[in-house]
């Protein structure tokens, strides 16, 4: 389907919306590390807001590369007189979306209620079919449980808040 402004393409909103999502991210990380409730360092462990925060410093630049590249395509196709097409960039923004919720709600509710959720979406939004929720919690579950035990006993991580109020 062509597209007036080639701008509005899927090339360029995904990462857009990305850097948008990323720079939010990352904003929400510092806010977290800074403000003592998710600190970066705890003593010679890292803190919650460490994982996050580190995502957040490499996740913004790569969005920004990716941008200026999908820039850089849609300028090159439109002075070779190429027709720009466009697709549907719902599932992208769709799956920031769920991602930045989640990292909104690890803020306020803590990891535990906060990961079963994303998990929990993840799985239902990637499922053609709306059937088995008890099989999608149970996994919901055991993979929250993996990332909980990988984070706290392997990573040596500190959470302020495990499950609605401070551990």
């Amino acid at each position: 389907m062509k597209s007036g402004n080639p701008y509005r393409s899927t090339k360029i909103v995904v990462p857009a919306a990305m850097l948008f999502f990323m720079l939010f991210y990352l904003g929400a990380a510092l806010q977290m590390g800074f403000s003592g409730k998710g600190a970066i360092f705890i003593g010679e462990k890292t803190g919650e807001a460490f994982f996050p925060l580190i995502l957040g410093i490499l996740g913004v630049p790569i969005a920004i590369k990716m941008l200026f590249d999908a820039v850089s395509e849609v300028r090159k196709s439109q002075e070779n007189g190429e027709e720009q097409t466009h697709t549907a960039a719902k599932t992208p923004l769709i799956l920031s979306g769920i991602s930045f919720l989640y990292i909104v709600a690890f803020y306020y509710i803590g990891l535990i209620p906060a990961l079963l959720g994303y998990v929990f979406f993840f799985m239902m939004f990637f499922d053609d079919k709306i059937q088995h929720l008890l099989r999608k919690f149970i996994y919901s579950v055991i993979i929250s449980g993996l990332v909980f035990v990988l984070y706290k006993i392997i990573f040596n991580v500190q959470f302020d808040k495990l499950f609605f109020v401070a551990s």
